[in-house]
């Protein structure tokens, strides 16, 4: 890998990074706990809301790095989820709802719904 000139370099390419996370991407994390096996403050750098302070403790999560070495035990059974929520003071329109319950149709979520608040 190539010396970077300095660490604003570094800084500057993890916060506008031209990649896309399912592809060769990467996310920004405050830390792993290892007790709940989650990292703690996960966000992708191309997420609007992106808000983290670049600290030397800061992890790059790798994508396919991470399924890559559980890929290769032997004897796995993997399995990735996703969990996603959004909430809104206000509530979702009828119209928001129905897309996007549609859309998670066709892509086969094994659950999806709202709540009333």
């Amino acid at each position: 890998m190539p010396r970077l000139r300095d660490r604003s370099v570094l800084i500057a390419g993890l916060r506008n990074p031209p990649l896309l996370w399912e592809h060769d991407g990467f996310a920004l994390a405050d830390g792993y706990d290892a007790d709940a096996k989650r990292y703690r403050g996960l966000v992708l750098p191309s997420d609007d809301s992106f808000q983290i302070n670049i600290t030397d403790t800061t992890l790059v999560v790798v994508n396919d790095e991470i399924l890559a070495h559980l890929a290769s035990s032997p004897n796995v059974r993997l399995r990735v989820t996703i969990e996603i929520e959004a909430t809104m003071d206000a509530g979702f329109d009828e119209s928001k709802i129905r897309t996007i319950s549609e859309n998670a149709d066709v892509l086969r979520f094994d659950e999806s719904g709202f709540e009333e608040s």
